[in-house]
């Protein structure tokens, strides 16, 4: 028991083993930016590794051989950064390494949009080299840079709306059941995403449903076929049958018609012509299967569509 104690303790005073290591901080390098803030990024990463406990030394200009001057030190490892500008934006990158290794052990890189946000960008290089973590992760509510409290871009999707005319084909029934539709494709460059409203009616067969997909276009070009599929919410009404009639002949209250609506599924395949521009065509071809009956069936059928998009 005692020996498992005397190790725990082992164990908990090697976590903070950096902190009795002594660190050379070579003044940080700066590419279009004024010498004022690289000198600044420097005593900032300074105070900041002492104020974690860090022993910390730096001499005023860069030496010609940072390992010398770091052994020279009595250093164990060596802190470096640069600075880079972007337009009106700092890029600062750190990094820290043992002493006589080519390899860093820790490398981190931020954004300060402006002047104000070194000290937190610094802060938290400075935490990710004292605990390991990555500057991501070394961050509070204190540390939060100008550029992380803006909202993240997002592509704009290409979108059209459009009108279509179709049919479905029941694989229970005879004949084609005629129809309508809307619908709303965003295109989103390798992927297409569509909402759609469609109706099929005819003498024997009526059919409706919403449905939301997800195609792959396999080109990028005006002319694009593509693939995919997705679920619809549908309702489907048709006459009943002799066998369907007669099981009803009992009830109180029957029609000639069995009817059910319910979620399926939708398999399909088209081809997009006028993807680059502003108005476009397309023809669609697909299977659809729904996950309830209507009467002693399962709908299920071939629909297609041509539809104009704007």
């Amino acid at each position: 028991m005692i020996r498992l104690i005397a190790a725990l303790f082992a164990l908990i005073a090697a976590v903070p083993a950096l902190a009795a290591e002594r660190v050379l901080v070579l003044p940080f390098e700066s590419t279009s930016v004024a010498p004022e803030l690289a000198n600044t990024a420097t005593e900032l990463m300074i105070i900041f590794l002492r104020d974690r406990g860090l022993q910390v030394t730096s001499p005023p200009e860069k030496p010609a051989d940072a390992e010398a001057a770091a052994r020279a030190a009595g250093a164990t490892h060596v802190v470096e950064g640069r600075m880079t500008r972007i337009g009106t934006k700092a890029l600062v990158f750190a990094e820290m390494r043992p002493v006589g290794a080519a390899q860093a052990v820790w490398v981190g890189r931020l954004t300060a949009s402006r002047p104000e946000d070194l000290e937190s960008v610094i802060a938290r290089m400075a935490r990710g080299i004292d605990t390991g973590e990555s500057v991501q992760e070394a961050v509070d509510i204190h540390t939060v840079t100008e550029t992380e409290e803006q909202r993240l871009r997002r592509r704009k999707a290409n979108h059209y709306f459009g009108v279509s005319l179709g049919g479905f084909v029941p694989v229970q029934e005879e004949g084609i059941a005629s129809g309508l539709g809307l619908f709303w494709l965003y295109d989103v460059r390798n992927m297409m995403f569509e909402l759609e409203l469609q109706g099929s009616f005819s003498d024997d067969y009526d059919r409706t449903s919403v449905g939301i997909s997800a195609y792959y276009p396999f080109s990028e070009g005006d002319i694009t076929p593509y693939i995919g599929g997705g679920l619809q919410y549908s309702g489907t009404s048709r006459n009943a049958t002799n066998a369907e009639l007669a099981a009803a002949a009992h009830d109180d209250y029957w029609d000639d018609r069995v009817e059910g609506q319910g979620l399926g599924a939708r398999l399909g395949l088209g081809i997009l012509l006028g993807r680059t521009s502003t108005v476009a065509i397309r023809a669609d071809i697909g299977y659809a299967i729904a996950f309830y009956k209507v009467g002693d069936d399962t709908p299920h059928g071939l629909a297609f569509s041509v539809g104009l998009g704007f």
